[in-house]
């Protein structure tokens, strides 16, 4: 059931749902995937810690790759719009992430543009920044979801919109959000907004 305004968003999008990896894209211009929640998915390490968005990741990556190659991408641009709502938002930083070693076939012709709200990676300030050590010496972090996705200058991304909440959550919540870096050519606007959290997005 549709529980936020995403998924509301999502199931009005005028495109082909290729979810599911058995449908086939076909001839339509316009394509969407949506995936559960990782809390959904994952129980609670999801909701606490992001657990299980690494594999809908990498079924976006599989769909933008099989697109990639086909004869009649290789005369357009793919354009990927990713929508992301608190662990959401990391997911669309982790795709970013794993955009970085995409095919050139792939790379040649995405244009990346991400909307997050709130991404929070659900990691205390503390643990990333004092106890994840191989990020501190510039390593891919193993310890906190949030270690992987701070560094995106290396990515494909080519325009953020990032909208933060006003009101903090409490600690205890591993609600602390994320500012990434991001390509220097990248155009980025990060805004506040009245609320807290997915408090203004719940459907109406």
């Amino acid at each position: 059931p549709v529980v936020t305004q995403i998924g509301e968003l999502f199931a009005l999008c005028d495109a082909l749902d290729v979810t599911d990896p058995q449908v086939a894209a076909g001839e339509a211009s316009h394509l969407k995937m949506g995936f559960d929640g990782c809390g959904v998915v994952a129980g609670l390490p999801g909701a606490l810690f992001a657990f299980g968005l690494a594999p809908q990741c990498d079924a976006v990556v599989a769909r933008l790759e099989a697109l990639a190659s086909s004869s009649e991408a290789c005369r357009q641009r793919l354009s990927v719009n990713v929508l992301g709502l608190s662990r959401g938002g990391i997911a669309a930083l982790q795709l970013a992430k794993k955009l970085e070693s995409a095919s050139t076939a792939l790379r040649d012709r995405l244009r990346l543009a991400l909307l997050l709200f709130d991404p929070v990676p659900g990691n205390l300030v503390f643990t990333a920044r004092h106890l994840d050590f191989l990020a501190a010496v510039g390593m891919p972090g193993v310890l906190t979801t949030a270690s992987g996705v701070l560094d995106l200058s290396a990515s494909p991304v080519s325009s953020v919109l990032a909208v933060y909440p006003h009101e903090p959550l409490p600690d205890i919540a591993f609600h602390a959000p994320l500012l990434p870096a991001y390509p220097p050519a990248a155009e980025v606007v990060e805004d506040a907004t009245l609320g807290c959290h997915q408090g203004a997005l719940y459907p109406v």
